[in-house]
C-alpha cells in the first residue's frame, strides 16, 4: 500500500513539474506591463512661444499606444510621473498616439507644442520649461520617464 502511495505521489509530482516546464514564459501581450523607457528626447524653442518636441518612435511592445508628455516650470523627478498630469491635447491620453507598427529609429517625429499643462495656458516668454516623456500602453501602464530637456520660451 505504501509503495502505491509513493508511486501516485511521484506521478503527481512529474505531472506538476511538466505543467510548469511546458507553460514557459509565454505571457500574452495583452498582459504586458513593462514598457521600454523612451530615450533621445530633444527640444527646440521656437519663436511665438512654442516648442518643437523631437523624438523617435522606439517602442515595439504590442500594447504600446503612444507617449505622454510631461511639462513643468521646474525639473521633473522620476517620482513625479504619478503626480504631474501629462499634456492632454486631444481629450484623451496618450499625448501623442502611435502604435508598435510606427517604430522608426531613423526619421524623428516633430511635434509643435504651444500650450502648457491644461491645453489652455500658453507658454510665457523668458520662462524655462522642463519636458519629459513616458511610453503609454492601451491598458494605462507607463514606462520610466525619458531624459529631461529644458528650454526658455521665446517670443
Amino acid at each position: 500500500m505504501m509503495y502505491l502511495n509513493k508511486k501516485i505521489l511521484l506521478l503527481f509530482l512529474h505531472c506538476l513539474v511538466f505543467t510548469f516546464i511546458s507553460c514557459g514564459n509565454n505571457i500574452p501581450y495583452t498582459e504586458e506591463t513593462i514598457l521600454k523607457r523612451p530615450v533621445g528626447l530633444k527640444l527646440e524653442a521656437k519663436t511665438g512661444l512654442s516648442f518643437d518636441i523631437i523624438y523617435f518612435v522606439q517602442n515595439e511592445e504590442e500594447t504600446f499606444d503612444g507617449y505622454n508628455l510631461y511639462i513643468s516650470r521646474k525639473p521633473i523627478s522620476d517620482s513625479e510621473r504619478s503626480s504631474l498630469p501629462p499634456l492632454n491635447l486631444k481629450g484623451s491620453l496618450p499625448t501623442f498616439h502611435h502604435t508598435a507598427q510606427d517604430v522608426n529609429l531613423t526619421t524623428p517625429v516633430v511635434e509643435n507644442i504651444h500650450l502648457y499643462s491644461d491645453n489652455i495656458t500658453k507658454f510665457e516668454e523668458g520662462v524655462t520649461y522642463y519636458f519629459r516623456m513616458a511610453a503609454h500602453s492601451k491598458y494605462g501602464y507607463l514606462s520610466e520617464l525619458s531624459n529631461e530637456i529644458s528650454e526658455i520660451a521665446i517670443k
